[in-house]
């Protein structure tokens, strides 16, 4: 009997490797298409953005690769201490990793963030950790980088109304991430009141698709968040790592700016940033493709830049901000699963 079961078994392996594979080539097409796209509808502005990249200031620009390197390493501080939060440890290298191959899972998938944590079930599985404990950590990651996001998103939206700048194409975009922010917020409470409310909110996707309800998940979270609650300053940690990402975030746009010889305070990268986040998650496609340029070169613009001035400095910092991100964790990724299945108990 258990030759017919092994043999099942490791066919249902290689479908699910199958599909990985496929699922990668998948993803590179659609950022390759999407990335032409984007330079297919700018190609107006290229051949004066090209001569703007020329008076590029090399320092500024070396600058920016290393707060790009910063990002990085903050996303994986913040989920290294927030899976610690839950007991269960990583060691630096193997941390730096995995966020990074997560991080690049997160840009070409529209998840809210959610696509990296397959990663680390994955790493979690293989190393012999408590899978629920880790779900629990980059959940709990998550969500107070939302938080995080919604601190700088007021202080952006205050600036456009003071500026009176604020448009309807900012209004709308402010209330569909503000019913993102109320579900994100519902679950939680969901979560931290009763076992059975989070699994009937997470059971009414499988509900509506006529489905039996899987509550691992739910159940998942529901016992990270009753552990947090017995802890709750073990959250300021993570919640200040993430703050440091929303300002290593806004000092790239800034450094971009001065790398093109644009003197300006923090106002117009505040503003620059928030608007472009919050048009990328209203955008269905993956990283905010065409969103977060279109919105982010408008600010500039509205400020006072000139177009092929903005378009170069769009370029430039969604290159540090989610281009390079992404390219590192597709090279980091056959050393992550050659140690990942070194490993494997």
């Amino acid at each position: 009997m258990r030759e017919p079961v092994a043999t099942e078994a490791r066919a249902a392996l290689d479908r699910s490797s199958g599909y990985r594979r496929l699922g990668r080539v998948i993803a590179g097409v659609v950022v390759v298409a999407l990335t032409v796209a984007f330079i297919a509808a700018n190609r107006g502005e290229l051949p004066n953005a090209a001569r703007a990249a020329g008076h590029a200031d090399p320092w500024w620009l070396g600058l920016g690769v290393i707060a790009s390197a910063t990002f990085m390493v903050l996303h994986a501080s913040a989920r290294r201490v927030a899976i610690a939060t839950f007991g269960v440890r990583l060691t630096p290298s193997r941390a730096m990793l995995t966020s990074a191959v997560a991080q690049s899972l997160n840009v070409v998938a529209k998840s809210g963030g959610m696509a990296g944590l397959a990663v680390y079930r994955d790493e979690s599985r293989r190393s012999g950790q408590p899978t629920p404990l880790v779900t629990g950590g980059y959940v709990l990651c998550v969500v107070l980088g939302d938080a995080a996001f919604a601190v700088t998103l007021v202080g952006a939206i205050a600036v456009l109304v003071i500026d009176g700048q604020f448009t309807r194409g900012d209004a709308v975009a402010v209330a569909v991430v503000g019913a993102y922010f109320a579900i994100v917020a519902t679950v939680v409470v969901a979560a931290a009141r009763s076992r059975s409310a989070i699994r009937s909110l997470h059971a009414l996707p499988a509900r509506l698709r006529r489905r039996t309800p899987d509550h691992t998940a739910a159940d998942e979270l529901f016992d990270a968040i009753q552990q947090i609650r017995t802890r709750p300053a073990s959250v300021i940690p993570v919640f200040c790592l993430m703050l440091l990402i929303e300002l290593v975030s806004i000092s790239m746009v800034w450094i971009c700016l001065a790398a093109y010889g644009q003197s300006v305070g923090m106002t117009v990268p505040i503003v620059g940033y928030g608007v472009s986040v919050l048009f990328s998650l209203i955008s269905v496609l993956p990283a905010g493709i065409g969103f977060a340029e279109a919105s982010l070169g408008a600010v500039l613009v509205s400020f006072g830049l000139a177009g092929s001035v903005a378009t170069v400095i769009v370029l430039t910092y969604r290159i540090l901000e989610t281009w390079l991100p992404l390219l590192t964790g597709v090279l980091v990724a056959r050393t992550w699963r050659r140690r990942a299945d070194g490993a494997t108990p």
